[in-house]
């Protein structure tokens, strides 16, 4: 009686996925015996993507996918059907569809020190800047690519991060910005970061004396 051999292998998830650079996907691998068991062999095959600079396999953490570079390719998986050197191997592939970096999370950076109360003298222009931080590690300058909003227009404006104080009092400042959701294609999420800023009185520029009638 011979040994059982491996006559199919299935890479999990079957179906294809889309991955943004900078992302993380764990496979595993199940194989398929010639006595009909089924056992998983994530450790035991050869991981590899095609073409290779789409991204890259852990070395020590089996299966664990990390996408790279942009593009389309397959996530294969093979292993000898048996001990014997010589078997021949047997080979499962799902599609794979790496895209462009997205943005995790944003924050909106105004001219104070971290901390410090956001405050502005009316009358007054400041630029502010939105960030976005991505999934490849970058961080990004996506100032122009919000939706920039104030709660109070009496107070200030706002327009691509450019700040027009009005009035004494406080606002919220909010930016969005649509992002594609990590692993979902087509999926666009909002991310958004608020700021309430406050408008002080216009700062005195400057003093005029009059001098009284002369008197005789």
């Amino acid at each position: 009686m011979t040994d059982a051999v491996i006559v199919e292998l299935t890479v999990i998830p079957t179906e294809p996925l889309s991955l943004p650079v900078g992302a993380q996907q764990q496979y595993t691998a199940e194989a398929r015996y010639s006595d009909n068991r089924s056992i998983e062999v994530t450790d035991l095959v050869n991981w590899v993507v095609e073409p290779n600079r789409l991204g890259s396999f852990d070395a020590e953490d089996k299966g664990l996918f990390t996408a790279d570079e942009a593009g389309a390719g397959l996530i294969v998986s093979s292993i000898r059907a048996s001990a014997d050197p010589d078997a021949p191997l047997v080979i499962d592939s799902t599609p794979i569809t790496v895209t462009d970096a997205v943005a995790t999370s944003v924050q909106i950076v105004p001219h104070t020190e971290p901390g410090d109360p956001v405050e502005i003298p009316a009358g007054l222009v400041e630029q502010w800047t939105g960030l976005g931080n991505f999934t490849d590690g970058v961080t990004r300058d996506i100032t122009d690519d919000s939706s920039w909003t104030s709660s109070n227009t009496t107070v200030a404006t706002v327009r691509d991060g450019e700040i027009v104080t009005i009035a004494p009092g406080t606002t919220t400042i909010r930016m969005e910005y649509a992002a594609t959701s990590a692993g979902l294609k087509d999926s666009l999420s909002v991310l958004f970061d608020e700021l309430e800023l406050t408008v002080t009185a216009a700062p005195l520029q400057s003093i005029e004396i009059t001098p009284a009638s002369a008197t005789t």
